[in-house]
């Protein structure tokens, strides 16, 4: 198992029964995934608070490595506020991607002189046959 899933395993118990897994990592973004069987709804289709949690762990998953792999200092993250688009029901096994904003730079240098900053991050949520919702998060990095 990947070293980056089983941390968050031990860190959100929950995306274990979830059943999530990691699909790519780039250095500028992360695809998660996660199993329609283990997050179905009484209706067949994804529960939407399994979306939700499968974008807000994206998120933070992607900040959290992004932070690993920078700076040297321990920090936190957290999902601060979350605005979900559910465009069409998930019928299938589906995916969350999030990106790192170009801007992360910028990010980088308010988060060494505050100790802290908010970051914005787009995540999308796609299924076989196209994407089925969007979200805009927002994340507290925080020096422990």
């Amino acid at each position: 198992m990947n070293r980056r899933i089983e941390a968050m395993f031990q860190a959100i118990p929950l995306t274990r029964f979830m059943g999530i897994t990691l699909l790519d990592e780039r250095d500028d973004g992360l695809i998660l995934g996660a199993p329609l069987h283990l997050n179905v709804n009484d209706k067949g289709t994804a529960f939407a608070g399994s979306l939700s949690a499968l974008i807000q762990v994206t998120g933070w998953e992607l900040w959290r490595y992004w932070l690993e792999q920078t700076v040297t200092e321990s920090y936190a993250v957290a999902a601060v506020d979350v605005h979900i688009h559910y465009q069409k029901p998930v019928i299938s096994d589906f995916q969350a991607r999030a990106i790192l904003p170009a801007e992360r730079n910028e990010l980088l240098s308010t988060l060494l002189k505050r100790g802290r900053c908010k970051v914005e991050t787009m995540i999308s949520v796609r299924d076989k046959e196209g994407e089925k919702a969007q979200a805009r998060v927002s994340y507290a990095l925080l020096r422990r």
